[in-house]
């Protein structure tokens, strides 16, 4: 068995070194002061249909991806970053601000903020500039609905607390990419790098605090 996952593991690696070379040449030009992508796609607010705000903030890329076991094998996100080179301070806030001052939220009660991995990481994106994303949108008397995503490893007591201090008035989503509940298919089909129990735990926490 140990031979299996050692072998396991130098597929998988090679794999991720080849794919990661491969599109390093369509990364080449960014600006880290503009998010990577962002849109308007349809939702649901109150089992009513709404349009949402969808903003990929540019990253360094999800930590898993960055490790040499890292990725998910259908994830392509990794290649919307900057491929693991650390962002100057305040690139998110102003990623995101200048993007959201660009829409009429009085249209679209709803906003997504995902970095292409773990909003609440704090080696992906500085805590204080998540905060203040945030602290823009709790004044912000058109948004209702606030959907972060993160791996559940960086979900905690304090972070989802804090955030729910800062957006107390409006309804929070943390978004999990659990893929499925059998761990030996997120395991070796998938590559998730996490047991169902994590996710268990993690939503209690979730459950608790924002009371779903």
């Amino acid at each position: 068995m140990n031979t299996l996952h050692g072998d396991r593991k130098k597929v998988i690696t090679h794999l991720n070194e080849i794919l990661k070379i491969k599109n390093r040449k369509l990364n080449q030009n960014y600006d880290l002061n503009k998010v990577a992508y962002s849109s308007v796609n349809n939702g649901f607010l109150n089992n009513s249909k709404i349009e949402r705000v969808i903003f990929y903030l540019r990253s360094s890329g999800c930590e898993w991806s960055c490790t040499e076991m890292g990725g998910c094998f259908m994830c392509g996100h990794y290649f919307g970053t900057t491929m693991g080179k650390k962002l100057p301070r305040n690139s998110f806030y102003n990623q995101f601000l200048s993007e959201y001052n660009k829409y009429d939220f009085s249209k679209y009660p709803m906003i997504c903020i995902y970095n292409a991995g773990s909003i609440l990481n704090n080696n992906e994106i500085p805590r204080d500039e998540l905060y203040k994303i945030l602290e823009q949108i709790k004044n912000n008397i058109y948004i209702k609905h606030v959907v972060l995503e993160s791996r559940p490893e960086f979900i905690d007591e304090e972070v989802v607390n804090n955030i729910s201090n800062i957006l107390k008035d409006k309804i929070i989503e943390i978004g999990i990419g659990l893929e499925t509940s059998n761990d030996m298919i997120r395991e070796y089909c998938i590559n998730k790098g996490f047991d169902f129990s994590i996710y268990i735990e993690k939503t209690a926490i979730l459950k608790k605090i924002f009371q779903y």
